[in-house]
């Protein structure tokens, strides 16, 4: 009897697109950063724990999932600055050392 070798399945694309990396701030489009409301990071604490992460912008003490305000949502926590969304755009501000960092439409 003949001996044939085992069938494989064919390669498929993924059901869902694979998540983009965020972008800078200065890799969003001009009309998107012109509409950044401005912020300021004045705290930033962060942990392996995603619940015990926090960081305080404009005077709000805010967690993963918040809302900035002005359309602005927090993301994610990370150990160097905040991942952010606004009008359907992923971003990175980056740069927290100490002190204070403002985020806003002039990059």
């Amino acid at each position: 009897a003949p001996t044939t070798a085992p069938a494989t399945a064919p390669a498929t694309a993924p059901a869902t697109a694979p998540a983009t990396a965020p972008l800078s701030p200065s890799e969003l489009p001009l009309g998107v950063r012109q509409g950044l409301p401005e912020m300021m990071m004045s705290l930033h604490f962060y942990t392996e724990d995603p619940q015990s992460r926090m960081v305080r912008i404009n005077g709000q003490n805010l967690r993963e999932g918040d809302s900035v305000g002005g359309g602005v949502t927090l993301e994610e926590i990370t150990p160097d600055g905040v991942a952010l969304g606004f009008q359907g755009y992923h971003f990175l501000a980056k740069g927290w050392t100490s002190g204070r960092f403002r985020i806003s439409g002039r990059y």
